[in-house]
């Protein structure tokens, strides 16, 4: 198992019983993850691999206290004892035959020594066996990303099967620790320190005695970033990725094109990039910006140190203007690129040759199984005008303008699946009849149109399940981080105004299975958040726009307590602590509410 749009228009405008603290009932939950949990690819998605399911039920309101960690694992036992404290004698000590163990040790010791000042040396062989240490073993009874711990007095031993499990269970061991391990408090502007304050006590580095075991629930935990309306440079990518895999996100789906602009180096197309790549949205005059492919390769192999899949997105056939006016004699229906109203030509043979030629360097640059095409909102009124969609209609007999997407659409995901790629597009590429046999079984469907648009939201998904192909949600009831984040007031920041708030409660609520029947949910990827920029700005905005609604994304990806069973209450009261993590991180991170200020008193008289 690999880690496994206003109304965008349109766009524009457990209780859970005492856990028995001994070893032996400790072992049989580790033996219920292994079950449960698939052994899997690390490089695809089986096209039949089933869901994993998370023998989880609600904590304890005192131990989801005690442990505020996001997302919250599938179980937590306390143990008895003082805990674990880090020293500057304290060692890191890896199995050398356990594939991720070195790297997950020196990514857990680089950010330890960043906050202790520790020195955290990581060794094969412990330099002194009696000394307490950090033991990164390997357990291949525990499926791909299960992970667990057991930290006492004497020892913190993380175990895992897989170098994602390595990675994860080191994210959990940092939220063990005391806040402080995160770096300081940003201090306000204002704000001065007294001459005379007292030095503040040196901190004890000291891990609560527990034990974990915790594997996901979903496949696909995601973020969307668009980077066409709102270019973000690699550094900015790099520090997102660095959020998710805190959170223990596994995809990052750029949005590299739209009608704003191109913002990705296709060597054939050069115009796609020197006329393509400029403007910004609500500035079309902006120089050019783009990812060229030595960056984005960059890019993707930072992902994947991380164990996250960078997915791209290319448009097709619509929100392709900033390709139209690139090459209109290729792609236009009509001679003039700006009446192509975003849209490519799918009745002309060199708008498929310079897709597909687009496609074969873009699966050089990405190794995501997944090459998402869009397909939503296409206008199509220029193709009832044009003689080339009309002559490939009657060819190819087709009855409507939703039947030559579709055929658009199934040439693509044929193309593709020839080179070893799963097409995945928005839920629109159902319309036109492609669930009846058309697509080919590793094409998949990502289902965004929710109650705005007047369609359930799980509607689509639910029927391209039940067709037999996979699905991830992204509803924009739920999952649209352009949509404002608090239900009173107004927070000084710009938001999609046509959608409903999205708030830490809501997204907490959600449930992409529901309405998919029992023996289809293994169809079910996993759901993803989605970050429009046509309200944003700047990397500052970003943050402030995604956290902390992405933590709470990641719980309900990760977490597998039913949505009846799920405690809001309490979840807000770890978010709380975990916001306060964010900001010493150097996040720009919303508060949980917004209460507006009261309006000024208007002078007596006036």
């Amino acid at each position: 198992m690999l880690f496994h749009r206003f109304l965008r228009s349109p766009r524009t405008c457990f209780p859970l019983r005492k856990i028995a603290c001994a070893r032996a009932a400790f072992a049989r939950a580790v033996s219920a993850l292994a079950v449960f949990a698939l052994a899997a690819n690390a490089n695809a998605f089986a096209a039949d691999a089933p869901a994993p399911a998370v023998p989880a039920a609600p904590l304890p309101a005192a131990v989801e206290a005690q442990f505020a960690i996001v997302p919250l694992p599938a179980q937590i036992a306390s143990l008895s004892g003082t805990g674990f404290t880090l020293t500057a004698d304290t060692e890191i000590i890896f199995d050398a035959q356990a594939s991720g163990a070195r790297e997950a040790a020196e990514h857990l010791a680089q950010h330890l020594r960043a906050a202790t000042g520790f020195p955290l040396k990581t060794f094969v062989v412990a330099s002194n066996a009696a000394r307490p240490a950090i033991r990164f073993a390997a357990d291949a009874a525990l499926a791909t990303e299960a992970h667990t711990l057991e930290i006492t007095a004497a020892s913190a031993r993380l175990a895992a099967s897989s170098p994602a499990g390595f990675l994860y269970a080191a994210q959990t061991f940092r939220q063990l620790l005391p806040n402080a391990a995160f770096g300081t408090l940003p201090t306000p502007p204002a704000a001065t320190t007294p001459a005379a304050a007292p030095a503040a006590p040196a901190p004890v580095w000291t891990l609560p005695a527990v034990r974990i075991a915790d594997a996901p629930r979903f496949r696909w935990r995601g973020l969307l970033l668009d980077v066409s309306r709102h270019f973000f440079t690699v550094e900015q990518v790099k520090r997102l990725l660095d959020r998710m895999a805190f959170h223990k996100l596994n995809s990052l789906q750029l949005h590299l094109t739209d009608d704003v602009a191109w913002r990705l180096e296709i060597k054939r197309y050069p115009r796609l990039t020197t006329v393509g790549a400029t403007g910004e949205n609500g500035n079309g005059r902006a120089p050019a910006r783009f990812f060229t492919q030595e960056q984005m390769r960059d890019i993707v192999a930072y992902a994947r140190s991380l164990h996250i899949r960078v997915v791209p997105e290319i448009e097709m056939p619509g929100h392709h203007d900033a390709a139209v006016r690139s090459y209109p004699e290729l792609l236009a229906c009509l001679t003039t690129p700006r009446r192509s109203r975003g849209m490519c030509c799918p009745g002309k043979d060199s708008t498929l040759r310079f897709l597909e030629n687009v496609l074969d360097e873009v699966c050089e640059v990405f190794d995501s199984p997944f090459i998402h095409i869009g397909g939503d909102e296409c206008s199509k009124g220029e193709w009832r005008k044009c003689p080339d969609c009309k002559a490939r209609m009657s060819t190819h007999k087709l009855k409507d303008y939703n039947e030559l997407q579709a055929w658009f659409t199934r040439h693509f995901d044929k193309y593709l699946a020839a080179k070893g790629r799963r097409l995945i597009g928005w839920d629109e590429i159902l319309d036109g009849g492609l669930l009846g046999g058309g697509l080919t079984p590793g094409a998949a469907v990502m289902s965004w149109r929710g109650d705005a648009h007047g369609i359930a939201h799980n509607r689509g998904g639910a029927a391209a399940a039940n067709a037999g192909h996979d699905v991830v949600y992204s509803p924009t009831d739920f999952c649209y981080f352009d949509a404002r984040q608090f239900e009173r007031g107004n927070d000084g920041r710009r938001y999609l105004g046509a959608y409903k708030p999205v708030t830490l409660r809501k997204i907490y609520s959600y449930d992409p299975a529901a309405g998919v029947p029992a023996g289809k949910r293994h169809h079910v990827l996993g759901l993803q958040a989605n970050m429009w920029t046509e309200v944003c700005a700047s990397e500052p905005d970003l943050e402030w726009k995604i956290f902390p609604r992405t933590a709470a994304l990641a719980e309900i990806a990760w977490t597998s307590v039913p949505v009846e069973k799920r405690d809001p209450d309490a979840f807000l009261r770890r978010i709380a602590i975990h916001r306060d993590r964010l900001l010493r991180l150097g996040i720009n991170a919303a508060p949980l509410d917004w209460v507006p200020l009261p309006k000024p008193k208007k002078a007596a008289g006036k």
